[in-house]
């Protein structure tokens, strides 16, 4: 399992922002890969972003790649850069790695 955070400044009202959102889910239900996405907000920072859990690193990458996240930016009317990262999951808290 891979994760992909995202997270940036949105000129946008918080409620223009859940409408673009709702608007994009039918898309991300068919995403080739994606397991599972959240939609999360720092208050205290004022960003905005996305977690999400692709099945492969593939999937995740061909994502990052892709349409949606190209448009993000313009979408969004983010201020300053599109905060994007991949990171591989090595262990969950249900991995019995370290029992005798």
């Amino acid at each position: 399992m891979v994760i992909v955070r995202m997270r940036f400044d949105s000129k946008l009202s918080e409620a223009d922002q859940e409408k673009l959102s709702i608007g994009g889910l039918d898309k991300f239900r068919q995403l080739p890969g994606l397991k599972q996405k959240y939609y999360v907000r720092n208050r205290d920072q004022e960003t905005v972003g996305g977690i999400y859990f692709f099945e492969t690193r593939e999937a995740a990458e061909a994502y990052v790649n892709g349409p949606i996240v190209a448009s993000v930016g313009d979408r969004f009317k983010a201020e300053g850069a599109v905060e994007v990262e991949i990171l591989d999951i090595e262990l969950t808290l249900h991995d019995d790695l370290y029992s005798a």
